[in-house]
């Protein structure tokens, strides 16, 4: 009984430490959502002077971001609406890509300005990390 007690203790008082440390990113967040945010304007620019080229691979740069920001969040455990919300920024930048290659800028670029207006509830939560 007395080593259960002690096993239990243990676990109560380093397992919030453990947890603590799984939580921490692997990557800088800060500057990864710097970049996204240099990334997503950069984007916008290359579509609305339709340079197909630029606008291609910063939303590939885009797409990538978000798939790292997904594992992290994932990892995580408790943050499923980050999970969802960041597969949902993949999928919208594979989506300017098809557009771009279809040539259809205008419908790219409405499709890369609900990057932004989808941002506010995700930094809500998790802007800075609630580490």
């Amino acid at each position: 009984m007395h080593k259960s007690l002690l096993f239990s203790l243990f676990i109560l008082l380093f397992a919030p430490l453990t947890t603590f440390s799984a939580a921490q990113p692997d990557f800088d967040f800060e500057e990864l959502m710097e970049g996204v945010e240099f990334d997503l304007n950069e984007m916008q620019a290359s579509i609305s002077l339709e340079e197909p080229e630029s606008a291609i691979e910063l939303a590939e740069r885009l797409e990538q971001a978000f798939a790292q920001m997904e594992a992290f969040f994932a990892s995580w455990g408790y943050a499923e609406d980050a999970v969802l919300s960041t597969q949902q920024y993949q999928e919208r930048a594979r989506r300017v890509v098809e557009l771009i290659k279809a040539g259809d800028y205008n419908k790219a670029y409405d499709v890369s300005v609900e990057f932004s207006d989808h941002c506010k509830a995700c930094h809500d939560n998790y802007k800075p990390l609630p580490l």
